[in-house]
């Protein structure tokens, strides 16, 4: 039976979240520091419907909200919660806008000293906050906060899902009045337990009906352990969309290692999906809260993607099979190009990234090995378009190959024909010491072992 490329979508996960992708956030606060919420969501006093933040150093709440304490958190500095381009905002109630580089762009307000248009590095200096009276602050000193869900004016999210702060909860908007005030925001502690957190870094359509998706998420309730990614296509989880479980986002990444202390380095996801139509989609992507785990999946980017339609007279093929090995990933499919069907086609293979992305790429010489199942589908062209050989250079760990047949003669272009994923081994023997036991003038061991070089 011909095996031909399809993409089996289905309901996958439940919830929804912020429709954006944005970058991992800290806190906009000095290190060590502590600021409470004197002003939630659906503020009674000037946040009506809105889901924005009034933040101060004082502890206390008056009956008004953030009065009691005016003062208290007058010359605390706020800094840029990721990196990105600050531009000044309403410069009468002292704003600064960041457009964050990862999406998304963050409006804080009643400031001083407030920073130049220009680029800004997450946790640099944004402004400090004005006395009680100036900056049009309303008589007590505090930082307003909200987030955008594109550049400054765009549509307001909360502080949620992809648009959490780092060790802050997952601050939700239910409606209710002054949601969230008396919270306590503290910098520079780990992230707390509950739902996954992450970054969608890049996103692509490739010609073939390939999407490829690079990026991290973790699970802080489990730092050490791997996190899943779900993917829907136009449509959000629960609203009947086709959704695909791309697995575990178990990639090497120790810059999130780096980030989050006590965290392993594989929380990184670098995959991607075949059976796209051509044309313009936007795909939602999820990271999975574990199971047993507080918290809930969030919604890591609400992402456009364009993916380009295949040219008429292009090579027909798909990947069939991977196997990690040693240094190694094993691959087997098919492929020729119908303007010359009796011609074995170049097989090339990219590794962690699609062509055109900087990954690395080799080829795999042709495909001309015999399958009869290709021949039975496609008689003008035979058997001898197949085949079954090894992606090498790999280092220990997950990978994934995308494989092109790249075009032999007249109209067309090298299509993508399979995304596939294997992890090669480390090399090192594996076993197990199943019993110890007494032998007279000897001791009795059994077990197993094995080395995967050989």
């Amino acid at each position: 039976m011909l095996l031909t490329v399809s993409l089996l979508l289905g309901a996958l996960v439940g919830g929804t979240g912020v429709a954006q992708a944005y970058p991992s956030m800290m806190l906009p606060f000095a290190a060590g520091q502590t600021w409470y919420v004197c002003q939630g969501y659906n503020g009674s006093i000037t946040h009506p419907g809105q889901p924005w933040l009034d933040v101060t150093t004082y502890s206390g709440r008056g009956s008004s909200g953030c009065y009691g304490g005016e003062n208290a958190a007058a010359g605390g500095q706020i800094v840029s919660p990721a990196d990105g381009t600050a531009t000044t905002w309403d410069a009468a109630h002292g704003g600064v806008c960041v457009t964050f580089d990862g999406g998304g762009s963050f409006i804080v307000y009643h400031l001083l000293n407030r920073v130049g248009n220009g680029r800004v590095a997450r946790g640099q200096q944004l402004g400090t906050v004005a006395p009680a009276g100036q900056a049009l602050n309303g008589g007590y000193a505090h930082a307003h906060l909200e987030m955008h869900s594109g550049g400054c004016g765009s549509a307001m999210v909360p502080f949620s899902g992809g648009a959490r702060f780092e060790c802050a909860p997952d601050m939700t908007y239910s409606g209710q009045v002054n949601q969230w005030a008396g919270q306590a925001l503290t910098r520079n502690c780990d992230p707390q337990s509950g739902s996954p957190i992450g970054h969608v870094d890049d996103i692509r359509g490739l010609t073939g009906g390939g999407v490829w998706i690079r990026g991290w998420v973790m699970d802080p309730d489990v730092k050490t352990q791997p996190t899943s990614l779900h993917v829907y296509l136009d449509g959000p989880a629960g609203s009947g969309a086709p959704g695909k479980n791309l697995g575990l986002a178990n990639f090497d990444r120790p810059d999130v290692a780096a980030a989050y202390p006590g965290s392993s380095a594989d929380h990184g996801f670098n995959s991607g999906f075949m059976g796209v139509a051509p044309g313009n989609h936007t795909l939602y992507i999820y990271g999975i809260n574990v199971d047993g785990t507080a918290g809930s999946n969030v919604l890591l980017g609400q992402v456009a993607v364009s993916v380009p339609g295949t040219a008429t007279g292009s090579p027909l093929g798909n990947g069939d099979a991977v196997t990690g090995a040693i240094a190694a990933s094993k691959v087997a499919g098919w492929a020729f190009d119908p303007d010359t069907p009796q011609t074995a086609v170049e097989i090339h293979a990219y590794v962690d990234g699609a062509a055109g992305t900087g990954a690395r790429g080799l080829s795999l010489g042709r495909a001309s090995t015999s399958r009869p199942d290709v021949a039975k589908a496609y008689p003008a062209a035979g058997p001898n378009h197949g085949f079954d050989t090894a992606v090498t250079g790999l280092s220990p760990g997950p990978h994934t190959i995308f494989l092109y047949a790249i075009n032999e003669a007249g109209g067309g272009e090298n299509p993508l024909i399979g995304i596939m994923t294997a992890t090669s081994p480390s090399g090192s023997p594996v076993g197990h010491l199943d019993a110890v036991s007494d032998a007279g003038a000897a001791i009795r061991i059994s077990g197993w072992a094995v080395d995967p070089d050989l």
